[in-house]
């Protein structure tokens, strides 16, 4: 298994990126700082980068345990009650559907990388407005996607207080197929029990059939746990075949527990299926 365990002092522990329809908290985005580590860390000349856009953090003494609220100085108001603020005179916005949030050191030496996007909410109604995003473990780094969701807290968020999702979260769970299915003559849809590490999930020599088929000729990932495959010509009908993995595994470095799945492909004649009751 991949290492999980968080090597930053200070992490990225909140996105408000979609205030409105407001829920409970201040119509204003913001993004939580958390200090993880049992050493007091100055923020002064670290930075913050959202999408393309780097800000540099003034002098602010966060000790351990302690989390800062970094907004823009015309929003620091209304957030004041929640938390200590870290005031930026323009804070970059945050695209409701996702962005990259990276944070930099004094050295510029990355602290914590957010890839976040609106598919983490893990909820249709709540990724509409109002709601922060949540980071579940604030000890683990990898497979992201999975360690992030939509607040429970009823005003919509946590800005300055423990995590209304913060549970342990190790990440060394092995994923497996949950699904193997055909969906076209020469296609066929693979769903994984959890995200993958998605460059070897389009990678494709990691798939194989037997015989001529071979590697699949196109792979469409619908997302990080559900991939399609599709061969250059089409399966033999009526035939059950193994479709071989390999170098599988998820974002923390578990490798998927199945180095095969059985898939059968039937086509129905008229009579094949009766009615009998």
């Amino acid at each position: 298994a991949g290492t999980n365990s968080n090597p930053s002092p200070v992490i990225i522990n909140e996105i408000m990126a979609d205030p409105t329809p407001v829920v409970g908290l201040p119509d204003s985005e913001w993004i939580e700082l958390f200090n993880l580590s049992d050493k007091s860390v100055n923020l002064k000349n670290w930075k913050l980068v959202i999408g393309t856009t780097a800000k540099v953090l003034p002098d602010s003494l966060i000790l351990p345990g302690q989390y800062r609220i970094v907004c823009s100085t015309k929003v620091s108001g209304l957030l004041v009650k929640y938390g200590k603020i870290v005031e930026l005179s323009s804070f970059p916005a945050l695209r409701n559907s996702g962005n990259q949030l990276t944070l930099l050191n004094g050295a510029d030496s990355v602290m914590d990388k957010v890839d976040y996007s609106d598919g983490w909410y893990g909820d249709s109604n709540k990724k509409n407005g109002g709601w922060s995003l949540e980071r579940i473990d604030p000890e683990r780094s990898c497979g992201q996607s999975a360690n992030w969701k939509a607040s429970t807290d009823l005003s919509g968020g946590t800005p300055g207080a423990i995590n209304s999702t913060f549970a342990e979260n190790k990440g060394n769970t092995e994923p497996f197929v949950a699904s193997a299915s055909v969906i076209a003559a020469n296609s066929v849809e693979i769903t994984f029990s959890e995200p993958m590490d998605t460059l070897r999930m389009k990678e494709s020599l990691n798939y194989s059939l037997p015989g001529n088929w071979g590697n699949p000729g196109i792979i469409n990932a619908e997302d990080d746990k559900t991939v399609r495959l599709i061969w250059d010509k089409p399966f033999p009908i009526n035939s059950t075949f193994n479709l071989t993995f390999e170098n599988m595994r998820d974002p923390c470095g578990n490798n998927l527990q199945e180095k095969q799945v059985e898939i059968s492909y039937f086509i129905l004649k008229p009579g094949d299926v009766v009615i009998n009751e």
